[in-house]
């Protein structure tokens, strides 16, 4: 599966009903790892906000970003089933990690600006 252009394709209209898209993986020789999984649900992520919240120069500045504008990305996760969580923490702030991930929600994404670091980590989503 070629996740920039799923990506594209995705936020090329509204986000659908949680669970309605599904991902297929029957065209890729061997079963992704959730490493793998983690590094192309972060590819996706980019996309979105560079899609929808980058400057003229195509930069995104997290620090301007907004509860809104997060729950917008997460819209789109939850489109394909997947949960994306955003945590914005002090700069300093020592990050938990588990030595040896076991489930997706266990890969962390840190991103550092000069007022914070942002977390962000993916899961399986199932509706209530």
């Amino acid at each position: 599966m070629d996740f920039n252009n799923f990506a594209k394709e995705l936020y090329s209209k509204p986000p659908a009903a949680p669970n309605s898209i599904q991902l297929d993986f029957s065209e890729s020789s061997e079963k992704p790892t959730l490493e793998n999984l983690f590094e192309e649900f972060c590819i996706i992520l980019a996309e979105g906000f560079k899609t929808f919240f980058s400057t003229s120069t195509g930069k995104v500045d997290l620090d301007t970003l907004r509860s809104k504008d997060f729950e917008k990305i997460r819209e789109y996760f939850l489109s394909f089933g997947i949960n994306v969580f955003f945590d914005m923490q002090n700069l300093g702030t020592k990050i938990n990690r588990k030595a040896k991930p076991t489930e997706l929600k266990d890969y962390k994404l840190t991103l550092t600006t000069p007022n914070y670091i942002y977390v962000i980590w993916f899961d399986n989503y199932i509706a209530a």
